[in-house]
């Protein structure tokens, strides 16, 4: 029973659906979510069968990891996006369980926050986000990426994307939903609409610019 309350719950704290900061979206499958003012959002669905496995269990598996997070790195044992007056480090928006999966939505402040929380457990291997500008400021050379506009038809240099767009870092495999209007991504991108994409990388960031 611990072995598999530790494997889902390592499974269900790698993503999650949103509330909280910004745009809500809707998401039915295990997917992360991008906001422009950097927080994050992610939801996993992640089968549970109720009849062999403990419920309750679950849950306080993963309210002790959150609190413990957010006592260390916020100060406050918080847990659940309503505990606090200000945005947690990490928080739990809800945990339920339908149609035989345990669906778990969280909270992040930051990339950052969601890598640090998630450590070695998650999908991805690397999450950063951030303005164009800001990307450079940080020391990233956005002239090393290649990029493909939305349509696949035509090739951009990085160094020549707009200051202003926000972008997206990322390495592992997952879908990744953006607030706004994707733009460009590197070739290893599989754009699915105009906010979401599929990636799939080893040993390479992934780049997605949007609007």
């Amino acid at each position: 029973m611990k072995r598999f309350v530790k494997g889902i719950a390592c499974a269900v704290l790698a993503a999650a659906v949103l509330g909280g900061c910004g745009q809500k979206a809707e998401l039915d499958t295990t997917s992360v979510y991008i906001r422009k003012d950097g927080t994050v959002a992610s939801a996993v669905y992640e089968e549970f069968d109720t009849k062999t496995y403990d419920k309750d269990d679950l849950k306080v598996f993963v309210e002790d990891a959150v609190s413990a997070y957010n006592q260390k790195y916020a100060g406050t044992a918080g847990v659940y996006t309503k505990d606090a007056a200000e945005p947690l480090s990490a928080a739990v928006t809800s945990l339920d369980f339908e149609d035989g999966n345990a669906v778990l939505k969280m909270e992040y402040a930051s990339c950052e926050d969601y890598m640090q929380f998630n450590e070695s457990e998650g999908s991805l291997v690397q999450l950063a986000s951030g303005t164009v500008s800001g990307a450079k400021e940080a020391g990233i050379d956005m002239s090393s990426f290649e990029l493909l506009n939305s349509e696949g038809t035509d090739k951009i240099n990085g160094g020549d994307v707009d200051d202003g767009y926000h972008v997206v870092f990322a390495e592992g495999t997952s879908a990744i939903v953006v607030e706004g209007s994707i733009l460009y991504a590197t070739a290893d991108v599989k754009i699915e609409d105009k906010n979401t994409v599929q990636i799939a990388s080893e040993g390479t960031l992934s780049c997605i610019v949007f609007k």
